[in-house]
């Protein structure tokens, strides 16, 4: 019986942790630099160009992507708020 309770305990104590790791990573993940957000953006989005991507403000780059990751419907950048399917103003 211990050790049936043992297992079961790991077990549960493994899914927690697997959880909160997922949790951590969705919540607190930010894109670092342009580049990674520009890759992220290309593969969420095939038909953007990654070319003109690049040409775009850094900030308001990472920040669709931020937005986009978190699967928002809107970004704000600059005090402005923008539309994470589009990158347009709204």
């Amino acid at each position: 019986m211990e050790k049936d309770l043992k297992i079961i305990l790991f077990f549960i104590a493994g899914i927690g942790t697997v959880l909160g790791a997922y949790y951590l990573y969705t919540n607190l993940h930010k894109f670092k630099s342009k580049p990674e957000a520009v890759l992220y953006l290309v593969k969420r989005k095939p038909d953007m160009d990654a070319a003109l991507l690049m040409e775009f403000d850094d900030g308001f780059v990472i920040s669709w992507a931020d937005g986009l990751f978190a699967d928002e419907n809107t970004f704000s950048f600059e005090n402005k708020k923008y539309s994470t399917a589009s990158g347009k103003s709204i």
